[in-house]
Formats: C-alpha cells, structure tokens, sequence
C-alpha cells in the first residue's frame, strides 16, 4: 500500500475493493492491482507486422491469445481504394448450425453485400462491420429487466449473486454490453447506453425494474382505473392545480355583498392543491361574505384533524355561538369541512355545512380504484405528471420514464425539476408535489371518529365525478344524524363550483337555513 494513504475497512473505497475477494490486493500511485508469480513457458517468438488480442471463450480472460494478422508493412490502400473487414461470415457454419464467437454471429453474404454498398460511398480507407448476436425472444416471454441482464451474462441464479457487484464485475464486456442495450431497447423499449451499464449493480437494475412495472401501472396518463367493491371510477381524470403559496390562513374573495356587516361569513375549503380563484364565480352568489381556506404551504399536517385544528381557530374568529355557521368543502376540502365541523360541534356551535361533489367514502374510494391506497410510489408520480403537465405544457411520457426510475420521493422530484422550464421556480414546484402528496396521504388513513353531526348537511353531487356506484348521499348520512338533502348538476367534478345550478342549489339551501 502506499505509505501516505490511511487505511480503514470501513471506507467504501475499501470495501469495493474488498468485494473482489481476491487474495492480495496492492495499492501502489492510486491504482489496484496485485502481484503474481506466472512462470512463463518457452514459446518461439515470432516478429509480425500486424497482431490483435482475443479471447477463445466469450468472457473468460484466461483464454486470451494473440493473433497474427494478414497485412504487412507493404500493405497499401491506394487512392480510391477501401479496405474493408467484415465479421464472420456464413460460411463458417457447419450445416445450419448458428455460430456466434466473442459476442458476434456470423454475417450472412447479403448483409456483407448491404454494408458493403454503403460503405464504397463514404471516404474512410479502413472500416468494418461485424453483426451483434442478439439473443432474439418472445416479447411476452421477457419477464423484465433483470432477466434480460441475468440471460445475457449467463447468471442462472440471481439470488446466488451480491446486489452491488458492478456488472462489469460480472464479465460484462463491451460486446455483451451493446447486446444488453440492444435487447432492452427491442424486447422492453427501455433506451440505456453502455456507459450507464458500466455504472450499475444488479441492485440499480432490480430497482429500475421495479419503477419500470409502476411506470407501466401508473401510465402516465393519470386515469389508471379497475372496480372495486365500493365503487369505480369513471373516464375522469383528477387535475391538479398549483397551490397557493401564503402565510396566511384565510382570504376574501370577491363577492357581491358591499359594507353589509350583518351578512354572515361562508367558508370554502377547496381541494388537494388548495387553489382559491376558481372559487371566485361561487363566491359571487353565495349569500354572504365569502372566505377561502388556505391549506398551511410550508408547514404541512400529518393528518387530516391536525389539518382541521390548525384551521379551527381562524374560523371561530369569524362565527358566533348565536348564529348558525356556513362552511363548503369541494374534493379534499370537504373531508377536512366535516372535521371542522365536528370540532365546532363539541364546543358548542352549530351551523351548515355543503359538500360539493365529496365525502370520506367517496375521497377513498377514487384512491384506491386508483391504486393510490396502496402504492404510493404510483401517487407521487400521478401528482409529479399533473404538476409538470401545467408548468411544461409538453406531452411528459418520455420525462415520467426517466423519474420513474428513482424510488425515492425527493430522487424523483431533482430528476422532475430538470424538465421544467427556466423561468419555473424549482423549489416551489417541489415542494408543491410534497404538499399535495402529504394531503393525499392523510387522507388514506382518515376515519371519522367523531359522533354525529347534528349540523344541517347538503351534498351538492356531479353529474359525471370521479367514482361510480356508490349510494347516492356518498355515505354522507352514516355521518349525521339529520337527513342529507342532495341536488345533482349536469357537470364534472371540477367545473361544477361554477356552475348555475350548483349556484341554485347552494342559494336555496341557506336560505332555509
């Protein structure tokens, strides 16, 4: 070993090194090797104009040997002329047996000829051409990544091997390498180049194969649907929008009542992303001064009555024991409006509350005919695809192929935030994907646990939402103790908070409270 490097097991430069598990191991100018005694046998040395190195057996380094080449010093390609070499060619085989050496099979004379008409028309003197063997399969047949690598490096067990050996450290030679390449890239359309081999383990390639199956499953085009008991969804997608940004937990919005201090105040609590302005058509009918919820940005709640109490007290600020409270909830937001409600109702207020196409069986049901229940790898890539198919208006297939391959959150997001544009503020779009997931998330795990609502309850209900088959108040009734009245507008989800009718309903419903 060098004298002025220190040595520590513990180092992973090391335990690389370690991982080899070869008898010495020599550290001398910054380099390893080892030291060996191999004596050598006499052999008659023979002067050649022109040797190349190969191996005898694909992969097996102690059958590498010298070859002696045709050409001589007196060799010359004349002006005009091509010298050109090509791979092994069909008349090697015996019979129809297919012969492949060093990673390249034999080239049939119609290929020769095919190369050979394109290359009489560039300038180059010297060129070659020899044909990858390709190991040619069943498309349906490949299981996934790390068959194709295992198939092609000869491991017949991959268990029996370490994860972090690097595959060049499993005779992964530059031939079989573009043979990996080239079957990855026909059987499985993945598009990796061998310097990016070079760099992975058999660990890195289970990995990409485990985010290439929740790529496949997540399809990026956010509506990945199948039936479940409960419900199912429909061919409408959930879109997300930006959230807003503020330390403040309340704003007004624009409305029609003017210095009229005895209307009541209406709050709204929007969805997952908490974006406020397309509230403000809504906020123009409703018979009172109309505040919207501003979800906390940058410090987020683990669940969803942690959310509601950190809201609570802004709202008890505006209300009064002696008249009956308004609160509207759209998606997400009605999840946390019964909470707050129920909170409102153990100290003694009471009031209205209007959810607008939600309810906790309804929130929970589109998650998990969405997979989202239980896959949250599948949950942050439908959020990272919503968010960038805003900012970058492009098509994001081919960005959500290469994010997809990170596992982790924060991974996924630095890979993300290479594809937005410049003028695009990173770290709010990272941390706007690391809001709305934790929201999603909260909600997974959400149960009323409260008793019943003795408030008046009203569900304002779409006509095409985002599930089907559930009953017809959404399971709303199970929360109270009063009857759900229900109206149903000719919309979707998202365009039914400006809708007239939905207006109709929300004007009659608290003028009868």
């Amino acid at each position: 070993m060098d004298k002025d490097v220190q040595f520590d097991p513990e180092l992973a430069f090391y335990k690389q090194q370690l991982r080899k598990n070869l008898a010495v191991n020599i550290l001398k100018n910054g380099k390893w090797g080892t030291y060996r005694h191999l004596p050598l046998d006499d052999v008659e040395e023979v002067e050649s104009q022109h040797t190349f190195v190969t191996l005898g057996l694909k992969g097996q380094l102690n059958t590498l040997k010298w070859i002696e080449g045709p050409l001589t010093r007196q060799t010359k390609v004349k002006d005009g002329d091509i010298l050109i070499y090509v791979g092994i060619i069909a008349n090697m085989q015996k019979g129809n047996t297919e012969l492949s050496i060093s990673g390249a099979q034999q080239q049939k004379i119609s290929n020769c000829l095919e190369v050979l008409d394109r290359f009489l028309q560039q300038r180059h003197p010297i060129v070659s051409s020899f044909v990858i063997s390709t190991k040619r399969r069943n498309v349906s047949s490949v299981d996934g990544i790390i068959d194709v690598v295992a198939d092609i490096l000869g491991i017949k067990n991959i268990k029996n091997v370490d994860p972090n050996r690097l595959l060049t450290e499993l005779e992964m030679d530059s031939m079989t390498a573009t043979e990996i390449v080239q079957n990855l890239k026909v059987d499985l359309r993945i598009n990796l180049t061998p310097d990016q081999l070079h760099n992975l383990t058999l660990k890195k390639v289970t990995e990409m194969e485990f985010a290439q199956k929740n790529l496949k499953s997540c399809g990026t085009e956010r509506n990945v649907l199948t039936n479940v008991s409960k419900g199912s969804a429909t061919n409408t997608t959930l879109t997300l929008s930006l959230p807003e940004r503020s330390t403040a937990m309340t704003k007004i919005l624009p409305s029609n009542i003017k210095g009229d201090i005895n209307k009541k105040t209406v709050f709204i609590l929007p969805s997952f992303d908490g974006c406020l302005q397309a509230f403000e058509p809504l906020a123009n009918r409703v018979p009172g001064r109309v505040r919207g919820v501003l979800y906390n940005f940058n410090k987020y709640e683990e669940t969803i009555n942690d959310c509601a109490r950190t809201i609570l007290p802004h709202i008890e600020a505006h209300i009064s024991k002696n008249e009956a409270f308004v609160i509207i909830g759209h998606l997400y937001g009605s999840i946390v409006g019964l909470e707050i409600v129920a909170l409102l109702e153990e100290k003694g207020y009471v009031g209205n509350f209007i959810s607008i196409e939600g309810s906790p069986m309804y929130m929970q049901t589109w998650l998990e005919t969405n997979s989202f229940l239980s896959d949250q790898n599948k949950l942050q890539l439908f959020i990272i695809s919503n968010l960038l198919t805003i900012l970058t208006k492009d098509d994001v297939k081919i960005y959500m192929e290469k994010i997809a391959l990170n596992l982790k959150l924060d991974e996924k997001l630095e890979t993300a935030a290479n594809f937005l544009p410049v003028d695009i503020d990173k770290q709010y779009f990272k941390d706007s994907v690391y809001v709305i997931y934790k929201r999603c998330s909260a909600l997974i795990d959400y149960r009323f646990t409260h008793d019943k609502l003795i408030s008046n309850v009203y569900l304002c209900k779409a006509k095409r939402p985002l599930v089907t088959g559930l009953k017809d108040d959404y399971s709303l009734s199970q929360l109270c103790k009063g009857f759900v009245q229900a109206g149903t507008v000719e919309e979707d989800y998202l365009k039914i908070i400006s809708n007239e009718k939905c207006f109709d309903y929300l004007e009659k419903w608290l003028h009868c409270s």
